[in-house]
């Protein structure tokens, strides 16, 4: 079954949507008008007259991190690793009459999941333990 055009609309609105929440939740929050009036600043020329930490946060500290974020993402997903977890959503037993051991596709998913989790732990922890 192809997505239509809604499906595609829908999914690219979803991506902006969080693409402006990663920009504007952290430490030290930007609202989304800051954001866009520094861009629209910086593709213009003209002055933006925010404080220079929010310059500094969103394009030194979070605009580098969600570009890395969509990159990753992006090739993962267009690599054979997620042609096969597309292909293991959509149909499971066509994928292992393929010859593709799903069961250890999927172990070594929870395995990376883990392994991503244990590490984004202390960043996480860290705000809301206060420290």
């Amino acid at each position: 079954m192809r997505a239509g055009p809604l499906a595609y609309v829908l999914a690219g609105a979803a991506l902006l949507g969080l693409t402006a929440l990663a920009f504007a939740v952290g430490r030290y929050p930007v609202a989304v008008s800051e954001i866009l009036n520094l861009l629209l600043s910086k593709l213009t020329g003209e002055p933006h007259g925010l404080a220079s930490n929010v310059e500094t946060v969103v394009l030194q500290v979070r605009g580098p991190r969600v570009l890395a974020a969509l990159v990753v993402a992006s090739v993962a997903l267009s690599s054979d690793a997620g042609r096969v977890l597309s292909a293991m959503r959509d149909n499971d037993e066509r994928c292992s009459y393929l010859g593709i051991n799903t069961s250890l596709v999927r172990i070594g998913l929870t395995v990376v999941a883990g392994v991503v989790a244990a590490l984004a732990f202390p960043y996480v922890a860290r705000p809301l333990l206060g420290t």
